[in-house]
């Protein structure tokens, strides 16, 4: 759990995350009952926890355990739904990798959505960037037309961030995949017609 330090970080958590009491009680949980399951690694820790004490989580925290049909069902779920989507990029990492990244609660951080298909497509999409803009070839109309989608994608898949963020990981995945990609070559999906 990370403290946020400045008052310049509240607008953006304000509109991006919801208080995990007010949201566990809103889908019927007692908060005791869900500090419990995150204790027992049930469930994501909180991905922030205001000077207040106020712990955030992300909107749809309750999501895929709703899904699995409970608490304790979750890690059983969770690694049957990231091995199917994992199937198609096994370069993403194993379910128990993933499962235990899941549990620090840091894809409530970066991800809009936090699913295992998410999770794969944010890794399938940073290796496909990584890999263009290691062998760049700007004046190749169809390298600029795959990292034009990879980073496009990239785009849709992570959240902005907020300021705190950057004080504690560095540079995030959206300013190395996105941002700096976007500035280095000179990329604007308006300028790449489609079909072209």
């Amino acid at each position: 759990m990370a403290v946020c330090p400045t008052v310049a970080d509240l607008p953006y958590l304000r509109s991006n995350f919801v208080p995990l009491d007010a949201l566990a009680r809103a889908h019927g949980h007692d908060p005791v009952e869900v500090r419990r399951a995150i204790a027992d690694r049930l469930l994501p820790g909180v991905p922030y926890v205001l000077e207040d004490g106020t712990e955030l989580v992300a909107p749809d925290y309750f999501e895929l355990a709703h899904m699995a049909g409970g608490f304790e069902a979750l890690p059983a779920w969770f690694a049957r739904a990231y091995q199917q989507a994992a199937a198609r990029y096994p370069a993403a990492g194993t379910e128990q990798e993933q499962w235990a990244e899941y549990l620090t609660g840091i894809y409530a951080v970066c991800l809009r959505a936090v699913t295992p298909a998410s999770i794969v497509a944010k890794g399938e999409l940073a290796d496909t960037i990584e890999r263009l803009v290691a062998d760049p070839a700007p004046g190749d109309g169809e390298w600029r037309r795959e990292l034009v989608a990879a980073v496009d994608a990239f785009d849709a898949l992570v959240k902005q961030f907020a300021p705190f963020d950057r004080q504690r990981f560095g540079p995030t995945s959206r300013d190395r995949y996105v941002t700096a990609v976007r500035e280095r070559f000179g990329l604007d999906r308006r300028d790449i017609p489609i079909g072209a």
